[in-house]
């Protein structure tokens, strides 16, 4: 009896001191984009959001610039697009950094988006298309995050 227990807690030691699999998947040079809230290892990390850097208010007729950076900087921004769909079943090609069906890409320096918009009106705004922008992590994995930016419009 004492054996079988003795080696029922060998066999749990083992088992549970065993490296856990990396959760990424590959096709080619492709990566599955299913990782946004893990790490390679498949534990949970913090979410990455989308940072917008803009001006407390735009002078109507006057351009302004808007940036967009990620709240983490371990992960730079390398892609952005707008009307874009994406999930975590999407797939991103780890040399050109192209997403299939994703075709219009917005500015990026460094790895910062940038969006340059002349307002013709006075208001607040949201700008009206989804931002898509793909991260890559000092761990080499590409995660995608999504957001949109508020700006208000006022006249001379």
């Amino acid at each position: 009896m004492n054996k079988i227990i003795l080696l029922l807690l060998v066999g749990l030691l083992v088992g549970s001191c065993q490296e856990k699999q990396p959760v990424v998947d590959y096709v080619g040079t492709k990566q599955k984009l299913n990782l946004n809230d893990k790490d390679v290892g498949g534990n949970s990390i913090e979410e990455i959001k989308l940072v917008p850097h803009i001006p407390d208010s735009i002078i109507l007729g006057r351009q302004a610039v808007f940036k967009l950076t990620t709240s983490n900087s371990k992960h730079k921004i390398v892609q952005a697009y707008f009307d874009c769909l994406i999930d975590t079943s999407s797939y991103i090609d780890t040399v050109s950094y192209n997403v299939e069906y994703c075709n219009k890409e917005l500015a990026l320096i460094n790895d910062t988006v940038v969006i340059a918009l002349k307002p013709q009106k006075t208001g607040d705004f949201v700008f009206p298309h989804t931002i898509l922008a793909i991260s890559k992590g000092n761990d080499g994995i590409f995660r995608f995050h999504t957001g949109t930016f508020g700006y208000k419009v006022i006249d001379k």
